[in-house]
């Protein structure tokens, strides 16, 4: 009992006031911390989720165009491949001396967007899977892999 009577003598009630006051500062701050950081996380991730799911969507648009302005390019190819006068045969008209140079010259401008020349190669084939193979001109060379994937896609 003596000891517990010189401790409270020792210590002042200024010092207990302001350990006090301390403890019911910081106990609430930690506490309300903790739950903001929670929260916080939660907004952040919905956030950044809302964000790719924005820029997916943007991107998948982007695709599409691209993709459409190929579709058109090259329904205009076949469409002039067809109209043009010769042989109703479309084995023989891919033949003809002037499909080539045509093909050539249509893959050289290029077909996509803002007339980009995209493509390292194209086939125009008949039913039989004959035709000619285009390449490009840019030096770059279509790999025996590529080849066989075109083989395939036929």
């Amino acid at each position: 009992m003596q000891i517990r009577r010189r401790l409270f003598r020792c210590v002042k009630l200024r010092t207990i006031l302001l350990v006090a006051l301390l403890l019911s500062g910081i106990i609430p701050l930690g506490i309300s911390t903790v739950l903001l950081i929670r929260q916080s996380e939660d907004v952040l991730e919905n956030a950044e989720r809302d964000n790719l799911i924005r820029n997916a969507e943007v991107l998948s648009r982007e695709i599409d165009g691209y993709l459409s302005s190929y579709r058109l390019h090259l329904t205009q190819l076949g469409s002039g491949l067809l109209l043009a006068p010769g042989s109703p045969a479309i084995a023989e008209r891919l033949r003809e001396p002037w499909v080539a140079p045509y093909l050539q010259e249509f893959l050289r401008r290029g077909i996509g967007p803002e007339g980009s020349a995209d493509l390292l190669a194209f086939r125009v084939l008949d039913e039989s899977g004959g035709g000619p193979l285009l390449r490009t001109g840019g030096g770059e060379s279509l790999s025996s892999q590529g080849l066989e994937a075109l083989d395939t896609a036929f």
